[in-house]
């Protein structure tokens, strides 16, 4: 990204993430339904991940601090969250199925206590969102090998499901993706 010394320099965090516990429960019998089935599943994710993660920041007269990164590079974000998520999958022809994946990360805290310069606001602890959608075919079924391709989108919330909108800072928007 481009810094105010004008330049552009790369920023960058890494370490251990935020870690996710989740049930899963199959609907159907999974031996008697297996061209057809949805799975529920109910979590929780823990802050594991760092909300402290700094880089160098450049100032316009070409001399650097340390400043903490963009929330999206944090490797956590700071609070518990409650998770939800749902897959399934229908066998639409002998060797094709299209499936379905979704996710949603509920936060249980509104903010953290770490300073984002640039909004002058402390980053929030939002809502995140996953979703898949797409077709696989059995390539060679007799080796178990399949290939697919669909549709991703991921994002984090403009408000969250559990406390609404908020005063704090946090990078809302969503990418997509074609995901083979």
């Amino acid at each position: 990204n481009i810094h105010p010394d004008g330049l552009r320099h790369t920023t960058s965090a890494g370490g251990i993430g935020d870690i996710s516990l989740t049930g899963n429960y199959w609907l159907r019998s999974p031996t008697a339904h297996p061209f057809s089935n949805v799975q529920l599943s109910l979590g929780v994710k823990a802050p594991t991940g760092s909300i402290r993660k700094t880089d160098a920041s450049f100032a316009a007269d070409g001399s650097s601090s340390q400043k903490p990164v963009s929330q999206t590079l944090q490797t956590g974000d700071g609070g518990f969250a409650m998770v939800l998520q749902l897959q399934a999958f229908q066998r639409v022809a002998s060797r094709l199925s299209v499936y379905e994946v979704g996710s949603y990360s509920a936060s249980l805290r509104e903010h953290t206590n770490v300073f984002w310069p640039a909004a002058q606001a402390e980053f929030a602890v939002p809502d995140l969102y996953s979703a898949r959608l797409g077709l696989a075919v059995a390539a060679i079924p007799s080796h178990g090998l399949s290939l697919s391709l669909g549709g991703r989108i991921d994002g984090t919330t403009v408000s969250d499901l559990v406390g609404g909108g908020d005063d704090f800072y946090r990078s809302a928007g969503y990418t997509m993706y074609v995901d083979p």
